[in-house]
């Protein structure tokens, strides 16, 4: 029973605390959201919706509301950005499996541009697109 408790708490430590407690593991994915925030702040654009995996960090990193990327393809996620005025998504290593190839390739659809490549704290890019207004 000791060495199951001992072991729970080292793997909790590992995966949820990391090497340095004052900047815990389980905000790695979030922290590009920071990033991006400022991005977009230096870049003329202040309290834009954009559609994200966990649109509470995005609000605790920005301050600023955000819709979830549905579990979908592409055409889905232009959609609800559009349905929900949402102008930018931010798209990292925690995507839909649909989204695997925008991923793999951010410039390979013309309604959704490339405006920024960030690095996430594991070296994986997180991109921010910008969704062309249809004319």
């Amino acid at each position: 029973m000791g060495g199951a408790t001992l072991l729970t708490a080292a793997v909790f430590w590992m995966r949820v605390i990391g090497p340095d407690a004052s900047q815990p593991a389980w905000q790695d994915s979030e922290r590009a959201y920071g990033q991006v925030g400022a991005w977009l702040t230096t870049h003329g654009q202040s309290a834009v919706i954009a559609a994200v995996n966990d649109p509470p960090g995005w609000n605790y990193w920005t301050g600023w509301p955000a819709i979830v990327i549905p579990n979908s393809d592409a055409d889905t996620l232009q959609t609800a950005m559009t349905t929900y005025g949402a102008h930018f998504v931010v798209l990292d290593t925690n995507r839909p499996a649909a989204l695997s190839g925008l991923y793999a390739n951010p410039n390979s659809l013309s309604t959704l541009l490339l405006r920024a490549r960030f690095t996430n704290s594991a070296g994986q890019p997180v991109y921010l697109l910008e969704l062309v207004p249809a004319p």
